[in-house]
């Protein structure tokens, strides 16, 4: 950044198996503002679940451009997951005070995030699903999170302390469909694609597929032996992408 110019205000969105915390490693890396969307982290205690159960697509985003709304940018939005394709839909309501986007270990294609997507829909089935990603399950759940969770056991147990707490586990599941990626060819600025070639929620076999709902200048990056929850494993990588959009 030349002297000055003025200061971009980097803006990290976690997805459905996550939370604020799945920011932290790369905030240590790069001074930004992590936001916890309604139903998780902080926001599944301080919020209703009346309130909560009342979200969909456009409040999810509304509520990442309200997190902005006492800055004038510039802006560059980072998500992981669901929370790469809030980013991608806040940019458009927020045009020109956006520099870029970075998404990693993107969703929404049909059929590619789970077999169990229907039941995620479901607030019992998606309390089940938590319920068995904490514990019968939880060597899948990291598995698909992380290329090598044995290696990682904060980053896991960040991940199980996400799914543990979160309440609008289904409403974000509801999301994870073609038409949240609607639109999104529309976008203008940069847009970054990092994705893990150990992904296990969406594989990386899916990920030109993908970049058919983006605009032909999107870039797309697989991180070798990575997994899904790139934040994470991989804070170095995706630092780097956003200050690439600085």
């Amino acid at each position: 950044m030349t002297a000055g110019a003025t200061r971009t205000t980097f803006v990290l969105v976690h997805g459905n198996a996550g939370s604020f915390d799945t920011w932290e490693r790369v905030q240590e890396a790069l001074p930004s503002t992590a936001i916890a969307l309604p139903g998780f982290g902080m926001m599944a205690d301080e919020l209703h679940a009346a309130v909560i159960d009342s979200f969909d697509l456009s409040g999810f985003v509304g509520w990442v451009v309200n997190g902005v709304s006492d800055s004038d940018g510039p802006f560059v939005l980072a998500g992981n997951g669901i929370g790469s394709l809030l980013c991608g839909r806040a940019a458009l309501r927020l045009g020109d005070a956006v520099r870029g986007v970075v998404m990693t270990g993107p969703v929404g294609l049909p059929g590619g995030h789970e077999s169990l997507g229907w039941l995620a829909r479901r607030r019992a089935g998606a309390t089940f699903l938590r319920f068995a990603g904490r514990t019968f399950g939880r060597g899948k759940f990291l598995r698909d999170q992380l290329a090598h969770p044995e290696r990682d056991p904060e980053a896991a147990e960040i991940l199980l302390d996400a799914l543990r707490h979160a309440r609008g586990f289904h409403l974000l599941a509801r999301l994870n469909r073609p038409e949240t990626l609607a639109g999104l060819r529309d976008l203008r600025c940069p847009v970054t694609v990092l994705w893990g070639d150990r992904d296990g929620v969406l594989p990386v076999t899916r990920a030109e597929e993908f970049m058919t709902h983006l605009p032909p200048h999107a870039r797309l990056e697989i991180v070798p032996d990575a997994g899904h929850a790139l934040p994470l494993e991989r804070p170095d990588v995706v630092a780097r992408a956003l200050r690439d959009l600085e």
